[in-house]
């Protein structure tokens, strides 16, 4: 997970434009994650704005697609260098990540050439009778006593192995090797946990502890995530304490205990914990804007601007601390600092090609409004953004009315003023 995703607090469109640059990478399995997360919160808090969360929809199916598109190239790799049942993964997985019947039909094909080519010829009667001797059939000795049972649950485990396997496709590459060696009882966990079923989660996670009684195990931290939607917060947070008291460089357990404390009001406890971690975790960007954000969520804004300054004298111009400044000048009231970073963040898109967020440019066109610029540029900046971001259209057609309206063009004015009402 990147940095960019740290806050809960993190609007759907915020979430969003991470996604793209994933994409944008080619890292789809990370962009589907960051646009389902998008989806899901926007869902959740924004259902009148439909027209975000139709573009979300469609750009999770779009990140699931491309990355079934890299697993199958992948798996064709892997048939050349004489991997197939590795390559079988692969093609299972970008088959259940499809949604097209066009692609869905060229994976099937792909499965059965494969399978074709790993089928073996079979055994003639007279070899199994010669393994069999003592019965007169072409049954194996060692079948079953119910092999249709036997079958079902195969199938069953297949089928649980293959959704699994999906899930945590996306996780960085060590994080995937260990939650793949955590066993049975994970697995189910952490199926119920991406499915919702929050309390089988909890079940199966603290079974998972028992067979992995390594301290450094992840699944602490997946069974925190558990109790948190569980509304259980003082379980996630007893959980997570205990598990950085026994790994106290987890940067991964520091992000989640400091949203368990954002999410019980304990601003303080948040504090006390970034400040006091090993000095070389504070060396990493997320301590400091963890703790930034800490004051800006308790409404310390002075506080966590002298945090976000400093992180940016020490790390350089990271879009993440210029987005955290600008937002903390702007609870302060200082709005031309904050329209300055919102200007700075938009030219650097535009020099290197990027779309720019439409967040930041409402933010900087809002800013300079109210600064009194009714400029052409300004106006210009609302009228693209009744395009890209028309949940919010009312608001910028009555920016543009005004703006009209400043200019003397009354007759514009009042055709926008009616668009806004």
């Amino acid at each position: 997970m990147g940095l960019l995703n740290i806050f809960t607090g993190k609007a759907p469109e915020e979430l969003e434009q991470t996604a793209d640059a994933y994409m944008a990478a080619g890292e789809y399995g990370a962009a589907k994650v960051e646009f389902e997360r998008a989806l899901e919160k926007a869902g959740k808090k924004f259902p009148e704005k439909a027209a975000l969360i139709r573009r979300l929809d469609e750009k999770v199916q779009n990140a699931k697609e491309s990355l079934a598109g890299a697993h199958v190239q992948e798996a064709e790799e892997l048939i050349r260098s004489g991997e197939l049942a590795a390559a079988g993964d692969l093609l299972n997985l970008a088959l259940e990540l499809s949604g097209g019947d066009s692609q869905k039909a060229q994976i099937r094909k792909k499965i059965q050439a494969l399978r074709q080519l790993r089928t073996k010829p079979a055994e003639t009667p007279e070899k199994n009778q010669e393994k069999n001797p003592a019965n007169n059939t072409d049954r194996p000795a060692a079948e079953p006593l119910n092999p249709e049972a036997g079958s079902r649950s195969e199938a069953v485990s297949s089928d649980e192995d293959a959704h699994f396997h999906i899930l945590v496709s996306t996780l960085a590459e060590d994080q995937q090797e260990a939650y793949e060696g955590y066993g049975r009882s994970f697995r189910k966990g952490y199926i119920a946990l991406n499915q919702g079923d929050f309390q089988t989660a909890v079940e199966k996670f603290r079974e998972a502890i028992a067979e992995n009684p390594s301290a450094g195990t992840w699944i602490p931290l997946e069974l925190a995530t558990a109790y948190i939607n569980l509304l259980e917060p003082q379980k996630a947070r007893e959980t997570v304490e205990a598990y950085i008291r026994e790994n106290p460089e987890s940067l991964r357990a520091y992000q989640l205990l400091s949203d368990i404390y954002w999410e019980m009001g304990d601003y303080d406890a948040a504090v006390e914990l970034l400040s006091s971690c090993p000095d070389a975790l504070k060396q990493n960007l997320l301590i400091p804007v963890l703790l930034g954000e800490t004051h800006y969520q308790a409404g310390r804004y002075k506080a966590a601007r002298d945090v976000f300054e400093a992180s940016r004298r020490q790390f350089g111009d990271e879009e993440i601390i210029r987005r955290a400044l600008a937002k903390t000048y702007e609870a302060m009231g200082e709005l031309d600092a904050a329209r300055s970073l919102y200007a700075e963040m938009i030219k650097g898109c535009a020099g290197c090609g990027v779309r720019v967020d439409p967040f930041i440019k409402s933010r900087f066109a809002e800013l300079s409004f109210q600064a009194g610029d009714s400029s052409t540029r300004i106006l210009e900046m609302f009228l693209s953004l009744v395009q890209e971001d028309p949940d919010n259209r009312k608001a910028y057609y009555d920016r543009i009315g005004r703006i009209y309206e400043a200019g003397g063009n009354s007759a514009e004015a009042r055709r926008y003023f009616e668009f806004s009402s």
